[in-house]
């Protein structure tokens, strides 16, 4: 059997990308040469495939290859609209996300102590900006600086740092009043979750992070072998990545949702989910409940 030689590039080091490297590095017609990147300012060139975070909150990830045109087409300028857009957001938790952005903030997550009168942004890490500079871009009154990890600035400027989890990301951009970060993730993440969003910093390139919106994998499909497999496949039959894009994979992921959630015991776990939630309205809406003459409350 012919193998197909295949240079995948990872940008970080998360469980997503890693899983997703390990079910790449499976496939039999491959042969794999993975390398490490720090930075991606330009996009990958001839026979690379690329993998990079979509997000800092989920193990969201967007997928670049070296032979894409240069030039975005109308759709996939719309397709990344929709990679910025709450709709990236798992289906499994569908009308779920606004409980995750309300979630309280840890007190044992966090170093120092956040201001209640004062409102609150979100800086990225690898930003460096001033009391005044902060005021001055985001229009605020004396904000108060959050960090997501430890930083000397945190404590110098009277800020709060905070251990960057996923739940603690997610429920940050429900509370804070801005975020000021470069063209990226966590740019990103403050678009889904509708908090506003000041870029500043060496970001991805406009055009290149477009096109990283316009890949983003679903959260479902980044450890399910079935759709790497078929990405391979668009590359060896040379059909490339014609049928590549958010919108295709969330349309993908929504099917798989639809046929787990049909099936037997994802309904057996609904009704019992129901029962915890509200007995009362478990019971009136059960099929044993009407033969023996139960009414409810």
């Amino acid at each position: 059997m012919t193998r197909y030689h295949l240079t995948l590039e990872l940008v970080g080091r998360s469980a997503a990308l890693l899983r997703a490297a390990w079910l790449l590095s499976r496939d039999r017609r491959l042969r794999l040469t993975t390398r490490m990147v720090r930075s991606a300012d330009l996009p990958p060139s001839g026979r690379v495939l690329r993998l990079e975070p979509g997000s800092c909150a989920l193990p969201l990830l967007t997928v670049l290859w070296g032979e894409d045109p240069v030039t975005l087409t109308g759709n996939e300028r719309e397709q990344a609209t929709l990679g910025a857009n709450r709709a990236c957001w798992p289906t499994s938790h569908e009308g779920d996300d606004w409980h995750r952005l309300a979630r309280p903030l840890p007190s044992w997550a966090r170093l120092g102590s956040p201001a209640a009168t004062r409102p609150w942004v979100l800086v990225a890490p690898e930003l460096r900006v001033g009391a005044r500079r902060l005021t001055e871009i985001t229009g605020l009154h004396h904000p108060q600086p959050h960090f997501l990890r430890p930083t000397a600035r945190a404590g110098a400027q009277g800020g709060v740092v905070w251990l960057p989890t996923s739940r603690v990301i997610e429920s940050l951009l429900g509370h804070v009043d801005a975020v000021l970060a470069p063209n990226g993730p966590l740019a990103w993440d403050a678009k889904r979750a509708g908090t506003p969003v000041f870029e500043m910093g060496d970001g991805a390139p406009p055009d290149l992070g477009l096109r990283r919106l316009a890949r983003v994998v679903p959260q479902d499909l980044v450890g399910d072998p079935s759709f790497w497999r078929t990405l391979v496949s668009n590359l060896l039959d040379g059909s490339g990545t014609s049928s590549w894009g958010t919108l295709p994979w969330l349309r993908l992921t929504r099917a798989h949702w639809l046929g787990r959630s049909a099936s037997p015991t994802a309904r057996l776990a609904r009704k019992l989910q129901k029962l915890r939630q509200d007995p009362a309205g478990f019971w009136a809406d059960s099929k044993l409940a009407k033969l023996v003459g139960f009414k409810g409350e």
